[in-house]
């Protein structure tokens, strides 16, 4: 019996002792997991963010983003630029917040980048593990400014990954619990439909994600249109009452002769509806396209198969369907193109160009009046002794017209910026150049709150390369108020701008760098560079009309020769508000140079510039 008690007793003691051994032996740390509530939400909705396995007492940044597809490049930008992120992960853009985190992570969800600046002046605090050297950085970056950095981030390397890019919901004030668990309440911010990742990141290096599905955002998309021959979006898109767009554009591929106007009607998602063709046994350029009152469309342009002489000024009016109600040219024994109409308050049409058979020179800018059957109530020619012409014009608040091109009969160069203010009846009020000793055109105008104007074009006299983006502010009588300059070495065209929702300005283009890219530029009300980003294939891509839909995101129209059934194809590109394009569309970005222009006092058309 005192055996067997003896036995019990050892027995008990052992398991005590064991027991006592597993108590002080180290617990394996649980994986770091997020969980959300709910799983799938809306822009501006809020989600819950549960993590666990993470370092004990540690701060926690949490970035939302969306899954896209990294260019296949390597660039080397030399600062200073502002690697400052706040509010964006994987960013190159804003000005640097304290406490911030900076992340790109590949689809294995392994850190490749973080780092915590100081606000005030830059300074590197802690680079997080994940990385190799400060000095590479793996991962999509889609905006740059100017601005301070830390001297040992002078090079950045962008590598062919697929990641993921974040706005950045509370990266400060999120703190673990002693037991390596948080919770968290994010906002989801403006962003397209689809899967999105959630990731929390620590100072300790320990990361974890989760998907997050996102309904009743931007929708984003590209699409294109043609046949075997050249078809090219030359002209503008607008968004239908619908939800819808239409496109305005020329085509080979289709219609009566060599080169016909092409209208396309698309839903929200840029399949197309229908599509009709304007022209005859010749040639016939489409140069722009207005919505009209009665939920019709105008299209503007030059024509070889009608009218007076070799081209003409050429009005084409159609209902709701396309159906055209009537067509009219203009013109004389020499060439005329129209490039831009309005549909005015009494309910005609006022379109702006270039002639060669009336005016002063060997070339004038034309601006011409219609009722609302397209009957010509009167024109204007407005030139010197040279070559002048307008790509652009619009309805001012006075009633009057604002039209904006170039000139080679005044300015300081070659051929300046020109801009023209008139009155109801198209007598010219004033005039103004913009320029320098080389070549500078303005080819987008919109007037401004403050009654005066603002317009982008290119330049050669001034900014940091060959030929570079051009934004022009004036007052009410055109008079420089400010002008900045966007580019690289190489060459870079802003071909049309907008007012953005936010009182900014975005305006679209394109690049000569590596290759010829579509180029969207965001600025602020001063125009100061918020993002860049470029859009295109290994071919050649033209950009020529921009506009912000009603979800906030951009619609780009052009022409591709990457993609698409012929030579060249309209190629339309819809964004959210960021410029963020769908996975397996490659975007890319440019470090552009801003300046400022001192200003010491080709026909175009729309294809490329005559310089």
């Amino acid at each position: 019996m005192q055996t067997k008690k003896k036995v019990y007793t050892t027995a008990i003691m052992a398991f005590l002792m064991f027991s006592i051994v597993l108590a002080s032996m180290p617990m394996a740390k649980a994986a770091e997991a997020l969980t959300l509530t709910p799983t799938t939400q809306t822009p501006g909705a809020s989600v819950t963010v549960d993590g666990t396995g993470f370092g004990a007492t540690t701060a926690v940044g949490i970035g939302f983003g969306a899954e896209v597809n990294v260019i296949n490049e390597v660039m080397n930008v030399t600062g200073p630029f502002d690697v400052g992120i706040g509010p964006y992960i994987g960013y190159l853009s804003h000005p640097i917040k304290s406490g911030t985190f900076r992340m790109s992570v590949n689809t294995s969800s392994t850190a490749w980048w973080e780092v915590s600046v100081d606000a005030g002046n830059g300074t590197l605090i802690t680079p997080l593990p994940g990385n190799n050297t400060i000095d590479y950085v793996t991962g999509k970056f889609t905006r740059f400014t100017t601005g301070p950095v830390p001297s040992s981030l002078h090079n950045v390397h962008l590598c062919n990954y697929t990641t993921y890019e974040y706005d950045v919901t509370p990266a400060a004030g999120v703190t673990t619990f002693a037991t390596g668990t948080f919770q968290a309440a994010i906002t989801v911010p403006s962003a397209f439909n689809g899967n999105h990742q959630v990731t929390a990141i620590d100072t300790q290096g320990h990361i974890a994600t989760a998907l997050l599905t996102v309904t009743g955002g931007a929708s984003v998309w590209d699409k294109t249109y043609g046949g075997a021959g050249s078809d090219i979006g030359t002209g503008w898109t607008v968004q239908t009452s619908d939800g819808g767009y239409a496109i305005e554009g020329d085509t080979e591929s289709f219609g009566m002769g060599g080169s016909d106007a092409w209208l396309i009607k698309t839903d929200a998602d840029g399949n197309v509806q229908w599509n009709k063709t304007y022209g005859g046994a010749l040639n016939e350029v489409s140069g722009d396209m207005c919505q009209t009152s009665d939920g019709g469309y105008a299209i503007a342009g030059g024509t070889y198969s009608f009218g007076a002489g070799s081209e003409d000024f050429w009005l084409v009016k159609t209902d709701a369907d396309g159906m055209a109600y009537w067509a009219k040219t203009y013109g004389g024994t020499g060439n005329e193109i129209a490039y831009h109409v309005v549909q005015t308050s009494d309910g005609g049409y006022a379109m702006a160009g270039s002639t060669t058979s009336f005016g002063a020179g060997s070339e004038d800018a034309w601006l011409v009046k219609t009722d609302a059957s397209g009957n010509m109530q009167w024109n204007k020619t407005y030139g010197g002794n040279s070559s002048d012409y307008v790509v652009d014009v619009i309805k001012t608040s006075d009633g009057g017209y604002a039209i904006e091109g170039m000139t080679r009969s005044f300015g300081a160069g070659g051929m300046d910026a020109w801009l023209v203010k008139t009155d109801a009846a198209g007598t010219m009020l004033w005039n103004k150049t913009y320029g320098g000793t080389g070549t500078d055109m303005g080819e987008s105008i919109v007037q401004t709150s403050d009654g005066g104007y603002a317009w982008v074009g290119y330049t050669t006299s001034f900014g940091a390369g060959g030929m570079d983006c051009w934004f022009v502010k004036t007052d009410a009588a055109g008079n420089m108020q400010w002008n900045k300059t966007y580019g690289t070495t190489g060459a870079e065209l802003a071909i049309h701008m907008i007012q953005t929702a936010d009182e900014g300005y975005a305006m679209v283009g394109w690049n000569y760098v590596n290759g010829q890219d579509f180029l969207l530029i965001k600025t602020d009300a001063a125009g100061n560079l918020q993002w860049n980003l470029t859009y295109g294939g290994t071919g050649v891509e033209n950009a020529y009309a921009l506009l912000q839909a009603s979800d906030g995101g951009y619609v780009m129209t052009g022409n591709t020769n990457s993609f698409g059934a012929g030579g060249n194809d309209i190629w339309l590109v819809k964004t959210n508000a960021l410029g963020v394009v769908p996975e397996g569309l490659t975007i890319g970005v440019m470090l552009l140079l801003t300046t400022v222009a001192v200003i010491v006092g080709t026909r175009y058309f729309r294809k490329q510039p005559k310089l």
